[in-house]
């Protein structure tokens, strides 16, 4: 049976360009949507409450790929060493919470 990386071999450089493409077409809205904010001449706070939308989204355009590729590092530690991530002891939870499953005392 054939591989993923035989059967898509630039899958990873596509996704790769992909992003930068949609970086630039981001970039471009944010400076259509400044534009589109000074045409009415908005207040101080209206300005404000923007910059700091603006500041959010940005930070997360910038921070998605390093937050994706952590959360995906976690989940491939957690189904490959399960038994070596802490858990609770069950036996002990039932006895300490008075559980008839956990036999007598």
């Amino acid at each position: 049976m054939a591989s993923f990386q035989q059967l898509f071999p630039t899958f990873l450089q596509r996704c790769a360009d992909l992003r930068n493409v949609l970086m630039v077409v981001a970039y471009l809205l944010v400076i259509v949507g400044i534009i589109m904010m000074a045409t009415p001449r908005p207040s101080v706070r209206a300005w404000s409450r923007y910059w700091v939308r603006l500041i959010v989204v940005l930070s997360l355009l910038v921070n998605l790929p390093q937050w994706g590729d952590q959360i995906q590092n976690i989940v491939a530690d957690t189904v490959t060493n399960p038994a070596s991530q802490p858990g609770p002891d069950l036996p002990s939870l039932l006895e300490n919470a008075g559980h008839p499953a956990a036999g007598p005392r």
